[in-house]
Order: structure tokens, then sequence, then C-alpha cells
């Protein structure tokens, strides 16, 4: 595995990496505050503690010296940071790699500001409230068990059900510091294009001027493709940037699974000629779509063979243990022969987009749900879904935007115009931000606009599986049996789409169901799993749409015991005879 030029152990954003940053992971003093009284008693002014929490593990999970399962609405934060004089730049910015739901910090008393939402990256400037020594920083978090708001697979009362989880409050992602120069990158969206090997840089300033310059320098494999210059004095700045020229096999330079070649960027911010703020990147040139009904990379067909990934940890819960965690579960899954992951209900620590990208490993994107639809939901769907589509575009890896699964929170899609526009609305504001990757409108059925068409069936018997989908016509009437939900809500239909069995398989070992659940008639034993898995993606493959599929999934997750690994990531089955049974699919 060889790294890009500006990887940093433990740097919480891979795609634009400084030197002088802070990680503030570690032991905070903590508080619960189930009266929500915190405020009132003056707890934003800093708090000494005999409770201890480490972050950036939430207070439900073990591995935070907590591991309480009960919600408490109200949780307090209070870290005590010391900072030099050269630490006191103009900017210092403090950043949460994601904290749910709504978050509130404090420096040294005073109110800097809150953010509202659990799966984007956010930060505030702090300078304004910082001094030389100690400074003094409590964050509050407020959550609940509110289904007007994305909350994904998060439990929205007590207890444990169905396929819905602890929930997560407060910091369960890094929290890091920056420290910068008024004139700094505020971020860097970058788009290649294989039609003319080129790859076009916006770069947005924090403060556009007419004295203020950047320079892009491109390397591949330690030597130097390009250099460029571009003034920066709007808020967005435009170059192209041609390396069609460059001395380099374009089969070699094309990022794909099989060879995930990657560029290096490094882009030093000048003012009056003086530098001001230097960053350091990297990009994939490759272009991903669909043609018909297949799915293409760097223009020919490809087939993706997925497995659905919760991302979640027995003692982390939604965060990892450490970093080597995110890169070992992508190599447990190309072990068993799967060459990606659709990431469900949750958006992931962005290492794991970054391990992805080095190590061919294709990602859907799939944004977690509400479970209540009203004009307050959709505006904060909307609102997230943007700010998360806009963080992790630069990542090659990713391959597919997925704003809705299964119709959750717009459980009348198929009938109600007001739901269909929110799903369409969350398709084009993807492909307005974006626009270089599929879009899967609503995974599973009720499709409105979409660029795949995905289903989702739990039957466990593979020749019922290839019956129900044998027959083009199914995409457009479905099938009555078992409850089968249309693919596509009124007034929407099939048009030659790519399609995708998305979810299926989920079978349980017998023996373990009083643990928990799988779907439909289990196993009994690992050979019996194998032969189930084999079964059914054969019969995927029988039905003849040769874009991939999606087998629920990596590994148990609580109460699902119906993975292919369990929570601790022990293979259940043989991994060889996995990989065998898949690869017979791609080949």
């Amino acid at each position: 595995m060889k790294h890009t030029k500006c990887y940093k152990k433990g740097y919480p954003r891979p795609q634009l990496v400084r030197k002088s940053w802070d990680s503030l992971n570690g032991l905070w003093d903590f508080r619960f505050d189930p009266k929500n009284i915190g405020e009132r008693e003056g707890w934003q002014k800093g708090f000494d503690s005999g409770d201890k929490i480490n972050v950036p593990f939430a207070y439900e999970a073990p591995l935070s010296g907590i591991g309480k399962a009960d919600m408490v609405p109200n949780v307090w934060y209070c870290k005590r940071i010391k900072l030099g004089k050269a630490q006191l730049t103009p900017v210092i910015k403090l950043i949460f790699e994601g904290s749910d739901y709504i978050t509130k910090v404090y420096v040294n008393g005073s109110y800097v500001g809150l953010n509202e939402g659990a799966y984007h990256r956010f930060s505030f400037d702090i300078a304004p409230y910082a001094a030389a020594g100690e400074n003094v920083i409590v964050v509050k978090a407020e959550d609940s068990y509110a289904c007007d708001r994305p909350r994904g697979k998060q439990r929205w009362q007590d207890g444990v059900y169905a396929c819905w989880y602890v929930q997560t409050t407060g910091i369960y992602k890094s929290v890091w510091m920056e420290y910068l120069d008024t004139y700094h990158l505020e971020s860097l969206r970058m788009t290649p294009s294989l039609k003319d090997d080129s790859v076009g840089f916006y770069l947005s300033p924090a403060a556009p001027s007419d004295e203020l310059s950047a320079e892009i320098k491109i390397e591949f494999g330690g030597r130097l493709v390009k250099t460029t210059s571009c003034s920066l004095n709007e808020y967005e700045n435009y170059v192209r940037v041609d390396i069609g020229s460059a001395a380099v096999d374009e089969h070699t330079a094309y990022w794909s699974p099989a060879r995930p070649c990657l560029y290096d960027v490094e882009i030093t911010l000048s003012h009056r000629g003086v530098p001001c703020d230097g960053v350091a990147s990297y990009f994939g040139m490759r272009e991903i779509g669909v043609q018909g009904d297949k799915v293409v990379l760097n223009r020919a067909p490809v087939v993706q063979a997925l497995l659905l990934d919760q991302g979640h940890w027995e003692d982390g819960h939604l965060t990892p243990p450490d970093e080597a965690a995110l890169q070992k579960d992508i190599e447990l899954m190309k072990s068993a022969g799967f060459n990606g992951a659709r990431k469900h209900q949750k958006i992931e620590d962005e290492r794991f987009l970054y391990y992805a990208d080095i190590l061919g490993f294709f990602v859907w994107c799939e944004m977690p749900s509400m479970f209540r639809f009203s004009e307050r939901s959709s505006a904060r769907f909307i609102e997230q879904w943007q700010k998360i589509v806009r963080q992790n575009a630069n990542h090659p890896s990713v391959v597919c935007w997925v704003p809705f699964n299964e119709s959750w929170g717009v459980r009348m899609i198929e009938t109600n115009e007001r739901q269909q526009s929110l799903a369409n609305a969350a398709y084009y504001v993807a492909k307005a931000l974006d626009g270089t990757r599929p879009v899967v409108s609503n995974d599973g059925w009720e499709h409105t606009t979409s660029d795949i068409v995905t289903i989702h069936h739990y039957t466990q018997k593979a020749d019922e599986l290839y019956d129900y989908y044998k027959d083009p016509e199914t995409l457009e009437k479905g099938h009555p049996k078992n409850g089968q939900k249309k693919p596509f809500a009124k007034g929407y239909g099939y048009r030659g789409e790519p399609v995708m069995i998305s979810e299926f398989g989920g079978a349980a070992f017998n023996a373990e169901t009083d643990k928990g659940w799988g779907y439909g008639r289990g196993v009994d034993n690992a050979a019996e799993l194998v032969e189930r898995v084999r079964g059914m993606i054969t019969a995927v493959g029988a039905i003849g749409s040769g874009a991939g599929f999606c087998y629920t999934q990596f590994t148990d997750v609580q109460q699902e015991i119906n993975g292919l690994f369990t929570a601790n990531r022990q293979p259940k089955a043989d991994i060889k005879e996995l990989r065998q049974a898949v690869k017979s699919y791609l080949e």
C-alpha cells in the first residue's frame, strides 16, 4: 500500500492537509445534564468534573469510558488547552468531524456558535475568543429521539428493536484545530476530465483579493507533471490544468480498483507575493457514469460487487477504534472478493474514503434517513445533504450518491407528489454540486428520477429471487408476492437504466438466533452459508443486468447477526470460498 504524498497519520481531513494542526482527541471533562440546567448554572464558563470521556467516542460507546446506553438529551464537554503566541494566528479553526445533533461551542466563557446536524464536518473561528496561555473550550450537545431530522439507523425510542441501534449523542468523530492566516484556502474541488486529460480546480479563498494568488503543483509518482498559477479574486476561482502532455501511460494514470493511481497536489497561496497558506491534496483521474443499462468506469463497463457496510464497531459504535480499523475493514471486504461497499445510513470517517482511494475500492455514499416528512424535515435534509456531497466529492472511490433508502422519511412517495419532489430535489442537488457520478434517488424501491434502478429482496431461495426478476416487466409492475413494493413511484417508469439488486442475502446462523436475527430461513453452518451466498449471487447474475449487486452485509451489528463477519471482524466462513463465490459473478 502506497500512501499519497500528503498523508499524515491521524490527520482527519485527508483531502486538504496542512502542516499546522493539533488534535483535541483524548480525555475531556464530561457532564450529563438531564434537566438542562447547565447554561443557567454557568457550565459554559468551564468546569472540572470527576467524570471523563474519551473523545471522539460518544458516551453510549464503551470506548468512551462511560458506555451508558440511556438517552440523555443534554451533555457537556470541557477541555483546557494552552496556546502559545505563535498559535494566536488571525484565524484559529476549531473543527468537528461529526457531532450529533445540535452542538454549541463556548471559548473562555463566550458563546461562539452552534451547528445543527450529525453527519457533516463543521468548524468555528475561535481566534476572537482565544488568548495566550490557558483557554477553556466548552461544548454542549443536544440530542433527542426526534424523527424529523437525519438520524440513520439510530433508534427513536428506548429498547432494542428491528434494525435500529443504540443512539449516538454528541461528539463521535475527531475534534481538532488548525492555525491560519486571514488569507487561506477555505475549500478545494477537483474535477478530472478524461475527455481532454485535464483536471479542473475550483479554489475558494476565505478572503478573495486582487493581490491573492495560488500556485498549483501536480506530481505523479514523485515526478512533476504540471505547475500553474491563478488569481484568487473571487469566492470561487476556476482553473483548468492540462495534464495530457505528461509522459505517463494512460492506463497507469487512470484510477480504478485494479490500479488505483493518484496524482499528488500542492497548492501555495501568496498575498502580495508573500506565502500565506499551503495545502496538500490528491486526485484520481477517473470517470464514472451510466451508458444504457451499464455502469461505466473510464468509458468501459464495470461490475460492482458490493457489501452493505454499516460502519459499526462493538466498542466504538459509529466510531472506529483507530485509523487502522478503517483500513482493515476495506482489506477484509476485498479479501472476500468484493470490490466496494455501500455505506449504509452513515457518512463514514473521511479517512475510510482515503483508504478506499489508495486501495482501489468503490464506495456508495448514502445519506442517513429522517423518519418523518414535513416542511421542517425536508429543509433540514436538503441543507445537510448538500454539505455531505460537497465534503466527499473529491474522492475517486465515491462512485454513487444515495439520498434516500427504502422510502424512509418519505413513506408516501409512491403517490405523494411533495415527497417525490423532495427525492428529485436531492437527486438534482447532487447533480448540481457534483454532476460526475450516478445518483440513486430512493434505494430499494419506489424510485423517482434515478440513474440506476436498485431492488431490495430478502428471499432466502435463489430460484425464487431469479423468478421474481427474470421478466423485465417486473421492473414496471413490481411483484405482488411477499409484499414487494413497486420499483417506481407513480408517474415514473423504467427507461433502460442499469439494474442492481442492492440488498439481498442477510442469512444468519440458526444456532445464534437467540442473540438476534437475520432475514428469513437461516443456515446451520459455515458450509451452508457459503452455498447460500453462492446461490444468491448466481441468481443475481442470471437475472442479467450485469451492473452488479450489494450483498447484506459485512458484519453483525448489535441485534443484527446476518453478517459475513462477526461484529469483531471474524469471518463466519472460509474467506477463500466466499471470494470464489463472488469471483464467479465478476467473471
